[in-house]
């Protein structure tokens, strides 16, 4: 089977995905992402094992004729394997994963508060309650956690800026949590969701606050994409 490389592209894409989320879901048969798996499930499971790592032993249990098979993800998904140890798995630096995050990311810092008030344009009463939803410790918190586990960094969801690339350990584990349904909207007794936080770098989060009404996240990543687009140019 000819794999376009498009196709290729996106199976990297997922499997890259796959290996930095520590909850994905376990592989119970039927086709998977690189659409094997529809004939009795053997080359899935294959897939499934290199995702971490298995030993050649436990490869052929599964699949006798495996370097068959690793030579079918190479041609024809783009991607490599590896030897680390005693075990085989997909090549993480070839997937562009730092090795040191391919894993559930386990940081050595601490989650950094946040900066104070901001600048909020529906008024002093309405910022209070906002930011009561933002400051919630416990979902930002989860929510910066999650960021790490899948990404190994708390990247800005509009800009894509990295305090800890810019300020190295200054910056490190520093991002604002920004409530992305504004108050105003909100009715009775509004329960926050971790998928209704997002993370912002300060100035990013600033712009947002200032705008009445709110601008979404969408919204100002749009303009900002826009303005960097001409600004290379």
């Amino acid at each position: 089977m000819t794999v376009g490389r498009n196709k290729r592209e996106q199976d990297r894409d997922t499997t890259r995905k796959l290996i930095l989320n520590p909850n994905r879901p376990k592989y119970f048969g039927g086709e998977n992402w690189l659409g094997h798996g529809v004939r009795g499930g053997r080359d899935a499971y294959v897939d499934e094992m290199l995702l971490d790592g298995a030993t050649m032993k436990e490869l052929r249990k599964q699949r006798s004729a495996i370097y068959e098979h690793l030579s079918d993800l190479r041609v024809n998904h783009g991607l490599l394997y590896e030897r680390v140890g005693d075990k085989y798995r997909f090549n993480r630096a070839d997937l562009g994963i730092n090795d040191n995050i391919s894993q559930p990311f386990k940081s050595d810092f601490r989650i950094a508060d946040e900066d104070e008030a901001l600048t909020f344009a529906e008024g002093k009463e309405l910022y209070r309650m906002h930011r009561s939803f933002e400051r919630n410790p416990a979902l930002a918190s989860l929510a910066k956690e999650r960021k790490l586990a899948y990404e190994g960094d708390l990247l800005c969801e509009v800009c894509g800026v990295s305090f800890r690339a810019f300020y190295v350990e200054y910056g490190a584990g520093y991002i604002e949590a920004h409530h992305v349904i504004p108050v105003s909207q909100m009715k009775g007794e509004a329960i926050t969701r971790i998928e209704d936080i997002a993370l912002l770098c300060s100035n990013c989060h600033r712009v947002i606050h200032r705008v009445k009404p709110l601008l979404s996240v969408q919204e100002l990543k749009k303009i900002v994409s826009k303005s960097m687009s001409k600004k290379n140019l």
